[in-house]
């Protein structure tokens, strides 16, 4: 929502508009949707306990590497209190946004920013991440299946363009569709090929 805040509707004619410049990500808990969590340019998050009537203090990974003007970060789906964001550096906190470390110990995954993620629906130990292709370097898909310990390159033969989404298969975690924007090739990919 460029230049329109983050906005929430809740069946009234009129949306609530709440915070940040442009709103970008948000996220709400699948059980408990008085936790909901909205965000700005530049990956600047805030977290709300009362269904978005007010945001409290900023949730924001730390960090000042790359970050994209619309940065991901997902909440898991089992439990909000396991978030990921993305910058550079991938970081995961364990409560709610309160505290974050560096996955990769302390490592960029490729030295582009991250521009989308997803988390497998099963376990908070999967997760995908896609790089914006940069002047210098291609954007890349990475995948770990330990928390971000590691990170494993299975980018493969995917297109050298902007990956624009990754969605993980609820039902499935061994599927995986990432989008792609540009001319060209394919803009809708489906791992494993069925």
């Amino acid at each position: 929502l460029q230049d329109n805040s983050t906005v929430i509707y809740d069946g009234d004619l009129a949306w609530i508009r709440n915070i940040g410049g442009d709103g970008s990500w948000t996220a709400m808990d699948a059980s408990n949707d008085n936790i909901i969590f909205a965000s700005w340019q530049f990956l600047n998050i805030r977290k709300s306990t009362n269904r978005g009537s007010s945001f409290g203090n900023s949730v924001t990974p730390p960090g000042n590497g790359p970050t994209a003007f619309i940065a991901p970060y997902r909440i898991f789906y089992l439990n909000s209190d396991i978030m990921y964001a993305g910058r550079d550096k991938i970081y995961r906190s364990t409560n709610g946004g309160n505290g974050w470390t560096a996955t990769n110990n302390n490592t960029a995954l490729d030295g582009n920013f991250a521009i989308a993620m997803d988390i497998s629906y099963q376990t908070s130990d999967k997760v995908y991440v896609a790089t914006a292709p940069s002047d210098f370097n291609r954007g890349h898909i990475f995948r770990t299946t330990m928390s971000g310990s590691s990170w494993t390159d299975i980018t493969g033969i995917l297109p050298y363009r902007f990956p624009s989404d990754i969605a993980v298969d609820p039902n499935n975690v061994e599927i995986v569709y990432i989008t792609f924007s540009g001319f060209g090739t394919g803009h809708v990919l489906k791992s494993p090929k069925s």
